[in-house]
């Protein structure tokens, strides 16, 4: 059976046969919208141009696109498996298994970096300040890193 007469048969309700005609031309023949509405049989180019701006014309041609895909992708999988079998290189025959095989749902593992839960806790402790006349005097203990754990940084006042 033709692939035209199964469309046409699924046709939205409210679509004429022109319109019909002007969809297919667009999506299956691959016309311009200029050439499909003169195979259509639309007598002004501006009737052709306001009857693809309509809903159902945007639906019906979803359909044909949908429909048109999917016969298309038959024909891409006898190319696939044609690929894997029959090419010269072994680099095209392992591509398009691993193309097979990634579209089956047996990807290779992705590398990634895992999170794991927990809590970081973080503790600020400022009773170490000390205050000492018009200068700011902080003690910084660095936990007995280097040679000298604990050193004096002396600060100028805050301008005020």
């Amino acid at each position: 059976m033709d692939n035209r007469t199964e469309i046409v048969e699924a046709r939205p309700d409210g679509l004429s046969p022109k319109m019909a005609r002007l969809a297919e031309a667009v999506v299956l023949d691959g016309l311009s919208k200029q050439a499909a509405i003169k195979a259509a049989g639309y007598a002004s180019e501006s009737a052709g141009y306001a009857a693809l701006r309509t809903e159902k014309m945007a639906v019906y041609q979803q359909q044909l696109i949908r429909e048109h895909l999917l016969e298309s992708s038959i024909s891409a999988a006898q190319t696939v498996r044609a690929l894997i079998t029959q090419a010269k290189s072994e680099y095209v025959r392992l591509e398009a298994s691993k193309d097979v095989l990634d579209r089956a749902g047996f990807s290779a593992t992705m590398k990634h970096a895992h999170l794991h839960g927990g809590q970081l806790n973080i503790k600020i402790d400022l009773s170490w300040r000390r205050r000492r006349g018009s200068r700011q005097r902080w003690l910084i203990e660095e936990g007995g890193w280097g040679e000298n754990p604990r050193r004096e940084f002396e600060l100028p006042p805050p301008d005020t």
